[in-house]
C-alpha cells in the first residue's frame, strides 16, 4: 500500500466516524431540546 491510499483510507473512515457520531447526537439533541413539554 502506498502512503498515498492508506491517507485516502484513513481519512474516509475518520469522515464516517465523523457522521455516524454526529447523526445520533442531532437526533438526541432533537428529542431532548425540542421535545414538547
Amino acid at each position: 500500500m502506498s502512503s498515498a491510499s492508506v491517507f485516502v483510507f484513513t481519512v474516509n473512515r475518520f469522515h464516517f466516524i465523523v457522521l455516524l457520531l454526529s447523526v445520533p447526537d442531532s437526533i438526541f439533541s432533537g428529542l431532548w431540546f425540542h421535545k414538547p413539554p
